[in-house]
């Protein structure tokens, strides 16, 4: 018990530890925790054992992260996938299986791990996309939905092949006949599940809603019975969590379950991925360094042209087709976990979940990388791009009216919304740009001019007609977007003024090197407002009622524009 805790406790010391430096460098964290099994491991070191005890830990987290994908999987999210979503998410995932397929024989494989090779190479990091499209406040851009939308058609395709491969036993083929079969024992675990959660579950969880931790404690109670339940019937402990937490989905509870659950996940989950980190075989994948490369350009071009190819064939821009593209070229963690059931299966040996590992690590590392400098990349790229667009049939191409001596002002969201006002008293003729097309809606309809876009895109900063401009107002933080925008107004306008903001203050001063009129630091400029109001208070010239009279005016205000 004892070697245990000690190598539990290694484990957890170093993954904090190369977790550290990831962040640091600013790296998937993923990265961090199969390094840490890799050195740890028999492969390098030899100070952790792949033990059933670390087994068993990392098989509860894909546990907590299937019953959490399951809870998520509501009505309202699967109503959101709209049907090019479907059309394009189904293209790619079909045809990149099949390429990938046909890749992997051709490169020496036999048929069952080929089979496998290709359905894994069809998937992409939900996990890692959506953290990345956060970072980048793009989760709300047309892109950035349509990135999320296939994403979670792709993850419910993959929960389906765990179900598949979680009703085979350990040599059985791949055969219609045994397909039937899972179909229907599939079939009648759902059907047991979701007959004891309507009829029963449902009224014991409303009644367990006034104890939240009776609500947490019974949640992970389901969930193991379900897995139980599960197993008992012929599939795998995965497969049970995911319907436990189907179950539960549309319960009013669902949200606050998964918040609660959601720190446990995360601590199985990176003793799951350690575990992989300790399966890679160096030995093994030595001779497979020509498959490597293949794979690995596989997953970052031809992934990437296949979604390129049929956004462009529906109408879409070249701008989104590369951003969506971009932004799939990697593999899924769920991938890691069919490639951890077809070893468990016996159905190729632990030489190809090394080098699945391996290209999980390279093609998430180099996606990680061009997600970041996607409107840097698309500039270079964007002349060639046209070759996979058409004339616009679902986004159209905006025209903005020449303009002269007018504001242009790049986000509305917050900062933006309180600004406009001021600005409309300068001028009557403003700009608005802003990535989000909710906001680009309503501000059409209440009349105001605005065109969707993003700073790095060239073509929109030549339809602003800058040269004419008098006043660039930019509201979103980030360096790098900031420095471009800044050199290219200056580039075209020598005189024009800008307002930029900073999330930080040496943020601002590198801004004002690079030619800013005025950088707005919003949590310094909001600490000045909140001392000038205690002076105000203390010295008896205002009343604190007095302020909150005229905070809450304007808040109405704002809500207003």
């Amino acid at each position: 018990m004892e070697n245990i805790f000690i190598q539990l406790g290694c484990e957890i010391f170093f993954a904090a530890a190369f977790g550290i430096i990831a962040k640091v460098l600013r790296q998937p964290l993923i990265i961090a925790y199969i390094l840490t099994g890799f050195i740890l491991g028999p492969s390098l070191f030899g100070i952790a054992q792949n033990s059933e005890v670390i087994n068993l830990f990392s098989t509860i987290g894909i546990a907590f992260l299937l019953f959490i994908v399951g809870m998520e999987l509501n009505k309202e999210k699967l109503t959101d996938l709209g049907r090019n979503t479907i059309i394009i998410g189904l293209i790619q995932m079909v045809v990149t299986a099949f390429l990938g397929y046909i890749l992997s024989l051709f490169l020496g494989f036999e048929n069952t791990p080929s089979v496998y090779i290709g359905i894994i190479l069809a998937f992409s990091s939900t996990v890692i996309v959506v953290n990345l499209l956060t970072e980048k406040k793009s989760i709300s851009t047309v892109y950035g939905k349509m990135v999320v939308g296939i994403l979670v058609l792709q993850d419910i395709v993959a929960l389906l092949v765990l179900m598949f491969l979680s009703g085979l036993k350990g040599g059985d083929g791949l055969s219609i006949l045994t397909f039937g079969e899972i179909i229907l024992k599939g079939a009648l675990a759902a059907g047991i599940v979701y007959l004891i959660s309507h009829y029963i579950i449902a009224r014991v969880f409303k009644y367990l809603a006034h104890s939240p931790e009776l609500l947490f404690l019974a949640s992970i109670a389901w969930c193991f019975a379900i897995a139980g339940l599960s197993v008992l019937l012929g599939f795998s402990i995965e497969m049970g969590a995911f319907l436990a937490g189907m179950s539960l989905a549309n319960l009013p509870y669902a949200e606050d379950i998964t918040l609660r659950l959601s720190p446990l996940r995360d601590f199985f989950l990176i003793l799951f991925f350690i575990t992989l980190g300790m399966r890679v075989d160096w030995s093994g994948v030595s001779g497979y360094v020509t498959p490597l490369i293949f794979l690995v350009i596989f997953v970052i071009l031809i992934k990437s042209l296949i979604t390129l190819i049929t956004m462009g064939s529906l109408g879409y821009t070249r701008r989104t087709s590369f951003y969506t593209a971009v932004s799939l070229s990697q593999v899924s963690e769920f991938s890691l976990i069919i490639a951890g059931i077809g070893l468990s299966l016996g159905h190729f040996d632990s030489s190809i979940v090394s080098l699945i590992i391996l290209v999980t690590i390279i093609t998430i590392l180099t996606s990680s990388y061009l997600i970041t400098f996607l409107g840097n990349i698309y500039n270079v790229l964007q002349k060639q791009l046209g070759l996979f667009e058409k004339n616009g049939v679902v986004e159209k191409k905006q025209n903005v009216l020449k303009l002269k001596d007018h504001v242009i002002m790049f986000g509305y969201h917050r900062l933006g919304r309180q600004i406009l006002n001021t600005l409309e008293k300068i001028s009557k003729k403003i700009i608005i740009v802003d990535i989000n097309p909710d906001v680009i809606e309503d501000l059409r309809c209440k009349g105001r001019k605005c065109i969707y876009g993003d700073a790095y895109n060239l073509e929109l900063i030549e339809q602003l007609n800058i040269s004419k401009a008098k006043m660039i107002v930019i509201t979103f933080g980030g360096l790098k977007s900031n420095l471009f925008l800044i050199k290219k107004a200056r580039d075209i306008n020598k005189k024009i003024k800008i307002i930029t903001t900073a999330d930080h203050i040496h943020e601002a001063l590198s801004l004002y090197d690079a030619g800013a009129d005025y950088v707005i630091v919003p949590h310094y400029i909001s600490g000045e407002h909140v001392s000038y109001i205690l002076k105000s208070i203390n010295s008896k010239k205002k009343s604190l009622e007095k302020v909150k009279r005229y905070h809450i005016s304007s808040l109405k205000s704002v809500l207003k524009t």
